[in-house]
């Protein structure tokens, strides 16, 4: 599983837990309430295929409960640093949101720590600058989101469901494609009560924003030539896509002036690509990308 679909998991997560306590507004609204059942089945789903491609969560109990520990006093520190910021700034009601301590998130369940330390992350990226003088760096930040995926990780799925069923990274695409469009529905009723109910509104977008996290890995590099010459091409066309599932990702990018184009975060896999340019064959071929290791390609086009 990619960083960009961990991030967007930690963010159905955090607004699963929102909606939970938000019910009296969300009810009223025709159909919020099949379509909040529907999102947290999706989030549960995930977390099992996650378990059963063996994305990183057969960690043991002992990894689990430090990842933990970490989480929490690495939450608590920032929380600490934005309150202050707030107290100084007047702003209560942020000051009572930061009012945490560590002892009441470490009694926390999973999901409910999930949520309330994504919530001090986003609020600490969103001042970034402002709580600087109070000690809050940028790797502070980028720490806190890197604890909350790994833990979110560690979560283990339920058992039973791995043991019976066969998962594959298409599937999890396809889930996580009807994740989309659940979401996408409830912005659309959320939206009718922007002006009745502004308040709710702001707090379900803070929430449903997907933070990238700071850790991003160049998987491809793709460099296109010309094939008599050597000189780069600028502005070809470049189409990826996965050789398995392909209609469930491709990606599509245009080279820079020196004739490169990259992407960050690909899964392990065999990658199928077509490069063109007005004046030259289209070109297409095959790479693979392995874990932690950045795959170069150079591709040589003929007029």
């Amino acid at each position: 599983m990619n960083t960009n679909l961990q991030n967007k998991l930690s963010m159905w997560m955090v607004l699963r837990d929102f909606l939970r306590v938000n019910t009296a507004t969300t009810d009223p609204l025709p159909g919020f309430a099949t379509l909040f059942v529907l999102l947290n089945g999706t989030v549960e789903q995930v977390l099992v295929i996650m378990n059963a491609l063996g994305t990183d969560t057969k960690g043991n109990a002992g990894e689990k409960r430090l990842t933990r520990e970490q989480l929490v006093l690495k939450a608590t520190e920032l929380a600490a640093i934005v309150r202050a910021y707030a107290v100084m700034a007047g702003n209560a009601r942020l000051q009572q949101q930061m009012n945490i301590s560590k002892s009441s998130l470490a009694v926390l369940s999973d999901s409910s720590l999930l949520a309330s330390t994504q919530e001090i992350y986003n609020k600490a990226l969103e001042l970034a600058g402002a709580i600087k003088e109070y000690g809050g760096t940028q790797e502070m930040i980028e720490t806190l989101q890197g604890l909350i995926t790994q833990y979110m990780l560690l979560i283990p799925a339920p058992r039973t469901a791995i043991d019976e069923h066969k998962h594959t990274q298409e599937e999890l695409l396809a889930v996580m494609q009807a994740g989309d469009t659940t979401v996408d529905k409830m912005d659309a009723l959320v939206e009718t009560i922007r002006f009745a109910n502004p308040l709710f509104y702001s707090d379900y977008y803070t929430r449903r924003k997907i933070i990238k996290t700071g850790h991003r890995t160049r998987s491809l590099q793709l460099w296109v030539v010309d094939d008599e010459s050597g000189e780069p091409l600028a502005k070809a066309n470049v189409t990826v896509r996965a050789k398995a599932g392909s209609e469930l990702w491709k990606s599509v990018k245009n080279t820079g002036e020196q004739g490169g184009t990259f992407i960050n975060d690909l899964d392990a896999g065999e990658y199928l690509y077509e490069v063109a340019i007005g004046g030259y064959s289209t070109a297409t071929g095959s790479f693979f990308i392995n874990d932690g290791i950045m795959t170069e390609v150079i591709v040589r086009l003929k007029k």
